[in-house]
C-alpha cells in the first residue's frame, strides 16, 4: 500500500467490518516496533479476499507476534482460552 489511508480503506472493506476492529488494528501497528506488521496484515488481507474481521484478527494474534507484547505479564505468554483443547 502506498499510503496509510489506503490501508484504512482496505480494513474498512473487510466483511463484518466495525469501527472497533479498525481502531484495534491501527493501534497495534502504531505501537513502537510494530510498523512493519502493517505489511504483514496487508499481505494477509490481499491474499485472503474472503477473510472477515475474525479471520484477520486471528491472523494478527497468531502470526504477527501479538502475544509477545504481553509475554511479561502472562505466565504462558498467551491466554489459556486460545490454547488447543
Amino acid at each position: 500500500m502506498d499510503s496509510f489511508a489506503e490501508f484504512r480503506k482496505l480494513l474498512q472493506g473487510i466483511d463484518m467490518y466495525y469501527e472497533g476492529f479498525e481502531h484495534g488494528v491501527i493501534s497495534y501497528i502504531k505501537m513502537p516496533g510494530n510498523e512493519y506488521k502493517q505489511k504483514m496484515i496487508e499481505d494477509y488481507i490481499i491474499g485472503h479476499p474472503d477473510a472477515d474481521v475474525n479471520d484477520v484478527t486471528s491472523y494478527m494474534m497468531e502470526e504477527t507476534g501479538f502475544w509477545e507484547i504481553y509475554a511479561d505479564y502472562l505466565p504462558s505468554g498467551r491466554p489459556d482460552i486460545l490454547a488447543a483443547k
